[in-house]
Protein backbone atom coordinates (compact mmCIF):
# COMPACT_ATOMS: atom_id res chain seq x y z
CA UNK A 1 0.00 0.00 0.00
CA UNK A 2 2.40 2.42 1.11
CA UNK A 3 4.49 2.06 -2.43
CA UNK A 4 0.65 2.72 -4.38
CA UNK A 5 0.26 5.55 -2.02
CA UNK A 6 3.82 7.46 -2.81
CA UNK A 7 2.86 6.78 -6.62
CA UNK A 8 -0.55 9.04 -6.39
CA UNK A 9 1.08 11.44 -4.34
CA UNK A 10 3.42 12.15 -6.51
CA UNK A 11 1.42 12.29 -9.35
CA UNK A 12 0.23 15.56 -11.47
CA UNK A 13 -3.25 15.61 -10.11
CA UNK A 14 -1.65 15.43 -6.22
CA UNK A 15 1.37 17.94 -7.04
CA UNK A 16 -0.99 21.25 -6.46
CA UNK A 17 -2.34 19.83 -3.30
CA UNK A 18 -0.46 19.42 -0.52
CA UNK A 19 -3.33 18.87 1.95
CA UNK A 20 -4.63 15.88 0.46
CA UNK A 21 -0.77 14.55 0.22
CA UNK A 22 -0.46 14.89 3.39
CA UNK A 23 -4.00 13.58 4.27
CA UNK A 24 -3.72 10.24 2.37
CA UNK A 25 0.25 9.69 4.00
CA UNK A 26 -1.69 10.28 7.05
CA UNK A 27 -4.65 8.11 6.47
CA UNK A 28 -2.26 5.16 4.92
CA UNK A 29 -0.18 5.09 7.99
CA UNK A 30 -3.23 4.68 10.39
CA UNK A 31 -4.47 2.08 8.27
CA UNK A 32 -1.18 0.09 8.01
CA UNK A 33 -1.04 -0.04 11.85
CA UNK A 34 -4.00 -1.12 12.39
CA UNK A 35 -5.71 2.04 13.43
CA UNK A 36 -8.11 2.59 10.28
CA UNK A 37 -11.00 1.33 12.12
CA UNK A 38 -10.10 3.06 15.59
CA UNK A 39 -10.53 6.50 13.79
CA UNK A 40 -12.81 9.42 14.51
CA UNK A 41 -13.30 12.71 12.69
CA UNK A 42 -11.80 14.59 15.75
CA UNK A 43 -8.61 12.51 15.92
CA UNK A 44 -8.08 12.89 12.30
CA UNK A 45 -8.59 16.79 13.13
CA UNK A 46 -6.26 16.61 15.57
CA UNK A 47 -3.14 14.57 14.21
CA UNK A 48 -3.88 15.85 10.56
CA UNK A 49 -5.17 18.98 10.40
CA UNK A 50 -3.42 20.51 13.48
CA UNK A 51 -6.91 21.30 15.24
CA UNK A 52 -6.65 22.61 18.69
CA UNK A 53 -7.80 20.47 21.80
CA UNK A 54 -10.86 23.08 21.82
CA UNK A 55 -11.33 21.21 17.87
CA UNK A 56 -15.28 20.53 17.90
CA UNK A 57 -16.66 18.36 14.91
CA UNK A 58 -20.13 19.77 15.00
CA UNK A 59 -18.63 23.31 14.34
CA UNK A 60 -16.05 22.88 11.90
CA UNK A 61 -16.85 20.30 9.33
CA UNK A 62 -12.58 20.57 7.65
CA UNK A 63 -12.23 16.93 7.93
CA UNK A 64 -15.31 15.63 6.32
CA UNK A 65 -14.96 18.72 3.57
CA UNK A 66 -11.20 17.19 2.51
CA UNK A 67 -11.70 13.64 2.73
CA UNK A 68 -14.64 14.42 0.42
CA UNK A 69 -12.06 15.83 -2.24
CA UNK A 70 -9.44 13.49 -1.32
CA UNK A 71 -11.95 10.95 -2.94
CA UNK A 72 -12.57 13.06 -6.12
CA UNK A 73 -9.17 13.06 -6.56
CA UNK A 74 -8.17 9.40 -6.24
CA UNK A 75 -10.84 8.95 -8.61
CA UNK A 76 -9.83 11.76 -11.11
CA UNK A 77 -6.40 9.79 -10.80
CA UNK A 78 -7.05 6.73 -11.74
CA UNK A 79 -9.20 7.78 -14.81
CA UNK A 80 -6.52 9.31 -16.15
CA UNK A 81 -2.41 8.94 -15.00
CA UNK A 82 -3.23 5.76 -12.24
CA UNK A 83 -5.56 3.67 -15.01
CA UNK A 84 -2.51 1.27 -15.67
CA UNK A 85 -1.88 0.79 -12.40
CA UNK A 86 -1.78 -2.49 -10.23
CA UNK A 87 -3.52 -1.00 -7.31
CA UNK A 88 -6.61 1.26 -6.44
CA UNK A 89 -6.78 3.10 -3.15
CA UNK A 90 -9.82 4.54 -1.99
CA UNK A 91 -11.31 6.29 0.74
CA UNK A 92 -14.53 4.38 1.25
CA UNK A 93 -17.59 6.79 2.72
CA UNK A 94 -18.47 6.18 6.50
CA UNK A 95 -15.07 5.97 7.41
CA UNK A 96 -11.66 6.81 7.34
CA UNK A 97 -9.39 3.72 6.80
CA UNK A 98 -8.23 3.27 3.30
CA UNK A 99 -8.84 0.25 1.36
CA UNK A 100 -6.54 -1.23 -1.42
CA UNK A 101 -7.61 -3.76 -4.08
CA UNK A 102 -6.97 -4.70 -7.75
CA UNK A 103 -8.96 -2.87 -10.57
CA UNK A 104 -11.82 -5.10 -11.65
CA UNK A 105 -11.11 -4.83 -15.13
CA UNK A 106 -8.43 -3.66 -17.63
CA UNK A 107 -9.39 -1.85 -20.71
CA UNK A 108 -7.76 -4.42 -22.67
CA UNK A 109 -9.45 -7.59 -21.15
CA UNK A 110 -12.94 -5.35 -21.39
CA UNK A 111 -12.01 -4.62 -25.41
CA UNK A 112 -11.42 -8.41 -25.38
CA UNK A 113 -14.09 -9.57 -24.09
CA UNK A 114 -16.44 -7.08 -26.04
CA UNK A 115 -15.14 -8.20 -29.51
CA UNK A 116 -15.58 -11.60 -27.78
CA UNK A 117 -19.49 -10.81 -27.39
CA UNK A 118 -19.74 -9.31 -31.15
CA UNK A 119 -18.07 -12.51 -32.86
CA UNK A 120 -20.26 -14.83 -30.83
CA UNK A 121 -23.04 -11.97 -31.64
CA UNK A 122 -22.44 -12.17 -35.36
CA UNK A 123 -22.67 -16.37 -35.71
CA UNK A 124 -25.72 -16.82 -33.62
CA UNK A 125 -27.59 -14.31 -35.97
CA UNK A 126 -25.96 -15.99 -38.83
CA UNK A 127 -27.31 -19.56 -38.03
CA UNK A 128 -30.75 -18.22 -37.34
CA UNK A 129 -30.98 -16.01 -40.85
CA UNK A 130 -29.86 -19.24 -42.78
CA UNK A 131 -32.24 -21.32 -40.38
CA UNK A 132 -34.87 -18.64 -41.33
CA UNK A 133 -33.97 -19.11 -45.11
CA UNK A 134 -34.31 -22.76 -44.63
CA UNK A 135 -37.79 -22.86 -43.16
CA UNK A 136 -38.94 -20.40 -46.28
CA UNK A 137 -37.24 -23.00 -48.85
CA UNK A 138 -38.97 -25.72 -47.14
CA UNK A 139 -42.50 -23.85 -46.84
CA UNK A 140 -42.44 -22.63 -50.62
CA UNK A 141 -41.22 -26.18 -51.94
CA UNK A 142 -44.89 -27.56 -50.17
CA UNK A 143 -46.94 -24.99 -50.80
CA UNK A 144 -46.62 -24.09 -54.30
CA UNK A 145 -47.90 -27.92 -55.70
CA UNK A 146 -50.73 -27.42 -53.16
CA UNK A 147 -51.24 -24.44 -55.13
CA UNK A 148 -51.22 -25.94 -58.45
CA UNK A 149 -53.53 -28.66 -57.42
CA UNK A 150 -55.87 -26.31 -56.18
CA UNK A 151 -55.83 -24.16 -59.59
CA UNK A 152 -56.11 -26.97 -61.74
CA UNK A 153 -59.30 -28.01 -59.72
CA UNK A 154 -60.65 -24.42 -59.76
CA UNK A 155 -60.00 -24.77 -63.99
CA UNK A 156 -61.67 -27.78 -64.66
CA UNK A 157 -64.97 -26.88 -62.50
CA UNK A 158 -66.67 -23.94 -64.00
CA UNK A 159 -70.25 -22.79 -63.93
CA UNK A 160 -71.44 -25.19 -66.84
CA UNK A 161 -70.24 -28.35 -65.14
CA UNK A 162 -72.64 -26.54 -61.42
CA UNK A 163 -75.44 -25.78 -63.55
CA UNK A 164 -75.23 -29.62 -65.24
CA UNK A 165 -74.94 -31.48 -61.67
CA UNK A 166 -76.69 -29.20 -59.48
CA UNK A 167 -79.93 -31.41 -59.71
CA UNK A 168 -77.70 -34.42 -58.08
CA UNK A 169 -75.00 -32.72 -55.87
CA UNK A 170 -78.09 -30.68 -54.01
CA UNK A 171 -78.50 -33.57 -51.47
CA UNK A 172 -75.95 -36.31 -50.64
CA UNK A 173 -76.60 -39.50 -52.83
CA UNK A 174 -80.55 -38.17 -53.71
CA UNK A 175 -82.44 -40.60 -55.31
CA UNK A 176 -84.19 -44.07 -54.78
CA UNK A 177 -82.54 -45.85 -51.49
CA UNK A 178 -80.78 -49.16 -52.46
CA UNK A 179 -82.67 -52.10 -50.75
CA UNK A 180 -82.32 -52.62 -46.78
CA UNK A 181 -78.99 -54.56 -46.13
CA UNK A 182 -78.71 -54.86 -50.03
CA UNK A 183 -75.64 -52.70 -50.45
CA UNK A 184 -72.84 -53.78 -52.97
CA UNK A 185 -71.36 -57.11 -52.23
CA UNK A 186 -73.47 -57.94 -49.75
CA UNK A 187 -76.40 -60.38 -49.60
CA UNK A 188 -79.73 -60.00 -48.09
CA UNK A 189 -81.23 -62.50 -46.12
CA UNK A 190 -82.41 -65.25 -47.81
CA UNK A 191 -82.90 -64.50 -51.82
CA UNK A 192 -79.97 -62.45 -53.26
CA UNK A 193 -80.63 -59.13 -54.95
CA UNK A 194 -78.88 -57.21 -56.75
CA UNK A 195 -78.73 -53.00 -56.64
CA UNK A 196 -80.37 -51.37 -59.65
CA UNK A 197 -77.26 -49.56 -61.64
CA UNK A 198 -80.14 -46.65 -61.60
CA UNK A 199 -78.83 -46.08 -57.82
CA UNK A 200 -74.85 -45.46 -58.60
CA UNK A 201 -74.88 -42.22 -60.82
CA UNK A 202 -76.72 -40.65 -57.99
CA UNK A 203 -73.58 -40.56 -55.80
CA UNK A 204 -71.07 -40.33 -58.84
CA UNK A 205 -71.65 -36.74 -59.34
CA UNK A 206 -70.13 -35.57 -55.87
CA UNK A 207 -67.57 -38.15 -56.59
CA UNK A 208 -65.96 -36.76 -59.62
CA UNK A 209 -66.31 -33.17 -57.93
CA UNK A 210 -64.21 -34.22 -55.53
CA UNK A 211 -61.46 -35.95 -57.13
CA UNK A 212 -61.21 -33.49 -60.45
Amino acid sequence: MRAQVERVVGSRIFETSEVHRRLLQYLAEKTLAGEGDRLKEFTVGLEAFGKPPTYDPKHDSIVRLQVGRLRQKLLAYYQSEGAGDPLVVTVPKGGFKLSIEEPPARNGDAAHASAWVSRHATVILGAALAAALLWAGVATTLLVPARRAAGVVARRWNPELESLWAPNVSTPCAGPSPPAKSWPGTRSPGRAKPVPLSWWPNCWPRASRISC
